[in-house]
């Protein structure tokens, strides 16, 4: 199994974390540019998934977090995935926006 997320606090960065202790593999989706990275305080994680994972993103370098550039970034991480498990999200939140593009992608 290969975890995808989005980095984010919470279970995107427990996710993160438990793949890299299991020594598993896993793909941090931003919603940036590559060398950027959002949530400063993932840095020590995002640097961990550099050296042993894979960091992705359809922006380019330089390109800070704009709000909507996380819906896309949703889009992309529900495409990766063979299947997408949500554990708690508000009705507007990114987790049930991943869910709903994981529906139409058939995932």
């Amino acid at each position: 199994m290969i975890i995808v997320s989005g980095l984010a606090y919470g279970i995107d960065a427990l996710t993160h974390q438990s793949a890299i202790e299991a020594e598993g593999r896993t793909i941090a989706v931003l919603g940036c540019g590559v060398d950027v990275v959002y949530l400063s305080g993932n840095r020590p994680l995002y640097e961990k998934i550099v050296e042993t994972g894979l960091v992705i993103s359809e922006f380019p370098p330089g390109q800070r977090t704009l709000k909507g550039l996380f819906i896309s970034r949703n889009r992309l991480i529900s495409g990766l995935a063979l299947g997408v498990i949500v554990i708690e999200g508000k009705a507007d939140s990114g987790s049930l926006i991943t869910a709903r593009y994981a529906a139409e992608q058939g995932r």
